[in-house]
Formats: C-alpha cells, structure tokens, sequence
C-alpha cells in the first residue's frame, strides 16, 4: 500500500519554472496483502536564525519549498521565502539526508559542487559522476526524487528555460505585468542612449598566481550568506536597463528582482559627476545612515536632483542670491527625466 499525500492546487502557486521535490520512501512495515507500506515526503528547507538569512533541509509530509534548475548552471536554488537570498541546493550523497544548503557563489564554483543527472534522466548527483563513464560513478547516484506531478526532477517542466527574471533578457516582461499604477512610480535612466544598469560583479577564482588574470584573496569556502557584490554599469541596450522607483528619500533598484547585498535590496548613491559624467551613481544596499544615498529635488527648479543636502543648499543659494553657492552646488546635482517626465515628479506619482 502507497500512503500519497497531496499539496492540493500545490501547481497554482508556482511559477512555470518551480518544482517540488518530494520522495516515496519504505517505512519498513508490511500492509495487510504483505506489500510495503511507502510515505510521500517533500523537500522544506527550514529558515534558521533571527533573520533567516539561511536554511537546513528537512523531508516534510505535508509541505514543500519550491526549487527551480538555475539555466545553464548546473545548480538549483531554493526559491519561496529564500528567492532572494541566493541559496542552492548541495548534493552531499547521504540517502537519508542527501542535501545540504550553500550559497550559490563561492564553493559552487568548483565543479564537484554542481548538481547533475545521469544519462537515463532517472538519478541525481555531484555532477562530476553524471557521466557515466565509469562503474562506480552509477553507486554515487540516488534515484527516486521527483516533481510534485511524479515526473523525475532531471526532466521537470522549465530546467532547460532561461527564469523570466534573468538580469537583462526579461526586464520590458517584467514590467509589461505591472499595474498602470504601478508603472507610474517606475523609471529607468537614459542619456545619449546609454542606460544606467546593474550586474553582478565578477567573481572569478580561476586565475593561477604569477598570471595576470590571478585575484589575490579570492577565496571558494563559505561566503557570508548572500555576500555577493553588484556594480553599476552603463549599457547600450534598454534590455539591461535598471528599473527603479523611488523609495522615499531613496531611489530603490526593483528589477532585476534578483539584486541583493546580505538580503538587502540596492539604492542608489550619489557619486562623483567628474568621475562619472554620464550616470554619477554608484549602487549600494539600502541603508538610512548613507547620506549620501537620500536625494531629493530642488524647489527653484523641479528638473533638478541630487542629494538633499546639495537640493536644500542651493535653494538657498539661489534665495540669497549668492552666485558663488549656487553654481557649486548646482554642478553636483543632475537633471534627468524618463518619457518626458522628470524623475522628481515621478517621485511623487
């Protein structure tokens, strides 16, 4: 007798790219007709910690946490409460507690550390025994883990399918779903047909010391968690342009959706226009204490913004008439506007 337990309209709540990974164990007792008595078990990855930055796994019978093939990675991260802390499953081998929880930079780049599928699309394991070529690489394999329709996790719906919120393939997507309302309060940045945009800063540890592509320090262990560095860059095409809104003080970078330092969301910090002329921005993750990354507009003229410190003094420099005041304060702020609109009157939208 198979004892099956069912997330009811468990499919409704995931994105196209999303599975449960559930598992039919053997209790060890017999039914009535002698035939195994078997229990359904998913996968929960269990938050640890005051902030639960970080999880553990654990077989659950009534729930599971969605997971989702990272394209092209050989990886699957843990999605649900933990989407954006840039977490992955780790294929330790144990058949009772098999996974184990990582970041999904830092070890991961080593390639033992790679989640793959054996030929058959029917056992899963360190990606350096899914080959097949020799014997015993089949006995590091563990077969029996499936999606939450009974298909095998190696061939679910979506594991060859770029994520919709990949950074920049996906960002007029993304935004053609939202509301009238909530595209009001969203804006990107444009000059000479140059976008101001995020990445995911270079992390690569391959370099041999003595070269030139050697990075002193760069280190594969344990990472703080989600510890990982984005940049600003200027980009020539729109589909790599940040879409940004206001969040009070601050300007917010809300897409790519994937853009955190420790679990916290980027904002944008004022940088040096001497240095960066054309986007004088720097990214940073949002924090109240950085002056420098509460802007606000100048009352004098509405299309002129920058921090509300420079704002507020040249105001002021501007009422009392005080050339010297007002042409220093005037160069640090900048004049930007998206579809016609300046970004201070979006703030306010």
């Amino acid at each position: 007798m198979i004892i099956l337990l069912s997330l009811i309209g468990i499919t409704s709540v995931l994105a196209s790219n999303e599975f449960l990974i559930k598992q039919t164990r053997d209790t060890g007792d017999v039914d009535a007709q002698g035939d195994p008595v078997l229990t359904l078990t998913y996968l929960l990855v269990k938050p640890l910690g005051r902030k639960k930055l970080f999880g553990t796994p654990e077989w659950s019978k009534v729930r599971g946490t969605p997971v989702r093939w990272l394209h092209g990675e050989n990886k699957i991260q843990v999605m649900g409460a933990f989407k954006k802390k840039n977490l992955c499953l780790f294929f330790k081998g144990n058949k009772n507690s098999p996974f184990t929880i990582k970041n999904c930079n830092g070890m991961f780049d080593n390639e033992s550390m790679k989640i793959g599928c054996d030929t058959t699309n029917t056992k899963i394991g360190k990606f350096q025994y899914s080959d097949g070529e020799a014997e015993e690489d089949d006995t590091k394999m563990i077969a029996g883990f499936t999606d939450q329709d009974g298909d095998s996790i190696c061939d679910v719906t979506g594991k060859d399918t770029e994520p919709l919120d990949n950074p920049g393939l996906a960002s007029q997507v993304w935004y053609d779903a939202k509301t009238p309302e909530e595209k009001a309060k969203l804006f990107r940045f444009e000059k000479a047909g140059k976008y101001f945009a995020v990445r995911q800063a270079p992390h690569d540890c391959s370099g041999v010391e003595g070269e030139d592509n050697y990075v002193a320090g760069c280190k594969r262990g344990n990472e703080k968690t989600n510890q990982y560095q984005w940049e600003r860059h200027v980009a020539g095409k729109v589909t790599n342009a940040a879409w940004m809104s206001w969040n009070g003080k601050q300007i917010e970078v809300v897409y790519p959706t994937d853009a955190r330092i420790d679990g916290k969301p980027l904002c944008l910090e004022m940088g040096k226009t001497g240095k960066m002329p054309t986007f004088p921005y720097k990214v940073q993750k949002c924090d109240r204490t950085v002056d420098r990354g509460n802007f606000g507009c100048s009352t004098h003229d509405a299309t002129k913004f920058g921090t509300a410190w420079n704002a507020k003094r040249y105001d002021q420099a501007v009422a009392d008439s005080d050339a010297e005041k007002t042409a220093f304060h005037l160069d640090k702020l900048d004049t930007m506007s998206y579809n016609g609109a300046s970004i201070c009157s979006i703030k306010d939208a």
